[in-house]
């Protein structure tokens, strides 16, 4: 189970219009009831089996954490100050929010590049085409689409400052998205939207600073904070380099996963 079905319908419309209320407990309902005739569930996040406890079927958590990455060629960087984000891309997931924060470091003197990696919807490219051009940042800011997940790798690796500035969906709120633990495996520091879960998760790694998604000039604050303080920058990379290896990493998570398929195996 990769995310909460019935939660991340809330947020979802279809032609505008928000799904009703009746219709996602009738979904979750119909849901649950498939889950009660598999071997087993794999969550991906450890809250998701909070709505499954009358379900009997087997459970494990098994949480997406990205391959151990032990070493990194910081020699690499991009010649400019690169700000990276990349997925998913719509309104709710900040990119409004992330071109604004662009702008207002632009305004501020700052020299950088903000790369925005993921499929933008049409109609959020003609209004960032309109911003852009508007706001003389053409040169400022690279849509650059889709990518294969080396190549991503490639752009991690050379960029500077990560970039997750989520708005608070329901399906958001209890999930900590896999991009952090990618910044963190690259020794990106990165400037997170304020969720309780993900403020703890930063303040107890000390790999990221939280945010108010909501207040754009804050959010450029705390950018400046990983811009201007190398002793603070350093330190975030440091230890989200450090949370990686130790723990937030899928070696550990594939023997667990490999465990429940021999326990399903024992009963073929």
């Amino acid at each position: 189970m990769h995310e909460d079905f019935p939660s991340a319908l809330k947020s979802k419309r279809i032609k505008g219009i928000s799904m009703p209320d009746w219709c996602i407990k009738n979904i979750a309902r119909y849901e649950k009831k498939r889950l009660t005739q598999v071997d087993a569930i794999l969550f991906a996040e450890e809250y998701y089996k909070e709505h499954y406890l009358d379900i009997a079927t087997k459970k494990e958590d098994v949480l997406n954490y990205p391959f151990l990455k032990e070493e990194l060629d910081v020699s690499s960087k991009f010649e400019l100050t690169t700000l990276v984000y990349a997925g998913a891309i719509h309104e709710i997931r900040g990119f409004k929010e992330m071109l604004e924060v662009a702008r207002i470091l632009k305004q501020r003197g700052h020299i950088f590049q903000l790369l925005i990696i993921g499929q933008v919807p049409e109609h959020l490219w003609e209004w960032s085409a309109d911003f852009l051009e508007k706001n003389n940042m053409v040169h400022y800011v690279k849509l650059t689409g889709r990518m294969d997940l080396e190549t991503l790798n490639q752009y991690y690796e050379k960029s500077d400052i990560g970039l997750a500035l989520l708005h608070p969906e329901p399906n958001y709120l209890k999930s900590l998205p896999t991009k952090l633990f990618e910044y963190m495996s690259f020794g990106l520091p990165y400037v997170a939207s304020d969720f309780p879960l993900w403020r703890k998760l930063m303040e107890d790694s000390g790999s990221g600073v939280p945010v108010d998604v909501r207040d754009v000039s804050k959010v450029a604050d705390a950018i400046e904070i990983l811009l201007n303080e190398q002793e603070t920058y350093v330190k975030c990379m440091e230890n989200g380099r450090e949370a990686h290896v130790s723990q937030f990493n899928w070696q550990y998570e594939a023997k667990k996963l490999l465990q429940a398929y021999e326990l399903l195996f024992e009963r073929i």
